[in-house]
């Protein structure tokens, strides 16, 4: 019996575990990326697409629509690009927050929510 039950024990053991947040920031993302200041008063609907770790999506603004490439972790940090430029933040929970400079040094603070 006591046999029996270390073998249970260890075939439980060896189960394939699931992946841990794996896909747990999956979905589309909406939101708008904006800079303040005399050069730099500019607003922007960004839209982002997270398929596991990798993110995609785009930022458009009234004079172009850089294209968002990266990547998140599992526990929600990001970094990636938009356009050429370096583009960090944060998935947490149903929201996005990040931001990252232009070539005219303005920086943009972006803000979205997870679409249902």
């Amino acid at each position: 019996m006591k046999q029996i039950r270390i073998g249970i024990l260890l075939a439980g053991l060896c189960a394939p575990m699931p992946a841990i947040a794996a896909g747990g920031f999956d979905g589309n993302w909406e939101g708008s990326a904006s800079s303040a200041g005399r050069t730099c008063a500019i607003q922007g609907v960004v839209t982002l697409r997270v398929e596991g770790e990798t993110v995609s999506g785009s930022v458009k603004f009234p004079q172009g629509n850089p294209t968002v490439r990266g990547t998140v972790s599992d526990a929600g940090a990001f970094t990636g690009k938009a356009g050429t430029q370096d583009f960090e933040g944060k998935f947490k929970g149903g929201t996005f927050e990040g931001q990252f400079m232009n070539g005219s040094n303005c920086r943009f603070q972006v803000s979205a929510e997870r679409k249902k």
